[in-house]
């Protein structure tokens, strides 16, 4: 059994297989554009390149794009140890079976600072389809997005989930990579894109 993807990271510990429909919060823009993002030298937003920041203003414009400090110092410090950049908001991959680079990332409201939306924004035919994996209340500031290879994912769990009519939890097998987002030290999903929709997946709780 798939359910659609609409759960927030407060519904974790569910070991089920969701469907993020692309149709969902989705909007294509043309590559090329110009971004409005009046800090396009934070290290997050320097990230995306400026014709995908402009489409996923163009899509979500009450959001924000993710800044640097919008992780805590000691997340930061331990990304850039392990060699990352210290942005733990943004991420890239080939998420779909183009071969283009694509990206996901963390976009903030505008006027309610805690609530984020996580979107892939996949470079498809030279548009850039911009789609909403997930959305949630933050707290603590330690959400993380981050590429998955492709692979299985996913685990059984040996319950099934009776509140919303879920099944028995499941893997998924990937031939492209997929986005892994979460919250560091804590619950993370699996997010793949099969073709036609996201599929998620549980890897921890």
């Amino acid at each position: 059994s798939i359910m659609q993807c609409a759960p927030t990271f407060g519904s974790a510990a569910l070991a089920l297989i969701y469907l993020c429909l692309s149709a969902f919060g989705c909007v294509a823009q043309p590559s090329g554009q110009r971004s409005g993002d009046p800090t396009p030298n934070d290290r997050c937003v320097s990230i995306l390149p400026s014709d995908a920041r402009s489409a996923i203003e163009t899509a979500y414009p009450g959001y924000r794009l993710p800044h640097l400090s919008d992780s805590v110092k000691e997340d930061i410090d331990w990304d850039i140890s392990i060699g990352g950049t210290g942005c733990l908001l943004v991420t890239s991959g080939k998420f779909d079976s183009d071969q283009s680079i694509d990206y996901a990332t963390v976009v903030r409201s505008k006027n309610k600072d805690e609530d984020v939306i996580i979107i892939a924004a996949r470079n498809a035919s030279n548009r850039w389809m911009v789609e909403r994996l997930d959305s949630w209340i933050e707290g603590e500031r330690r959400l993380f997005v981050r590429r998955l290879e492709p692979g299985s994912y996913g685990r059984e769990t040996g319950g099934t989930d009776q509140g919303e009519g879920g099944a028995e939890g499941g893997t998924y097998t990937a031939s492209v990579d997929g986005v892994e987002l979460g919250v560091l030290e804590s619950v993370s999903w699996g997010c793949f894109f099969d073709g036609s929709k996201w599929i998620k997946v549980l890897l921890a709780d």
